[in-house]
């Protein structure tokens, strides 16, 4: 059991800094695009004005 760990950490070092980078970026970019879908389907977005500024004009 002990030789496996050792076998683990001496090949898998590499391989789970990379895979770690990976799914670190996958989660940024996913985040990223929830958050701007999110923001363009808001009715209160900066772009649109708010509803109380229409009905008083």
């Amino acid at each position: 059991m002990g030789c496996a760990s050792v076998r683990l950490a001496r090949h898998g070092l590499f391989g789970h800094l990379y895979l770690r980078t990976i799914i670190m970026v996958l989660a940024s970019v996913a985040t990223t695009s929830f958050a701007i879908i999110l923001f363009s389907l808001s009715p209160h977005g900066s772009t649109s004005a708010p509803p109380h500024s229409r009905q008083r004009a």
